[in-house]
């Protein structure tokens, strides 16, 4: 379970982007996905690495970033 930017998974992260506007564009390299936000025109490449991995700090933060949905938006989501 998410919380805060700690324990995020590929399923977490899909899915809070599906919640905010985002969808499943295109394959990327390597085990990358490229989801977009046609709104927004944001794009973010999350990796799919298997269902019980989980996210370093490092890596949500550039998830986050690549959404331009607030840092506080995830953290409260997680919270949820």
């Amino acid at each position: 379970m998410a919380r805060g930017l700690n324990n995020w998974s590929y399923k977490d992260v899909t899915t809070f982007l599906k919640e905010h506007g985002f969808s499943y564009w295109e394959p990327r390299e390597g085990s990358h996905e490229a989801w977009g936000n046609e709104e927004t025109g944001k794009i973010v490449e999350p990796a799919f690495h298997g269902k019980s991995e989980t996210y370093p700090i490092r890596t949500m933060k550039m998830l986050v970033m690549q959404s331009g949905i607030s840092e506080e938006e995830w953290r409260k989501w997680a919270a949820s």
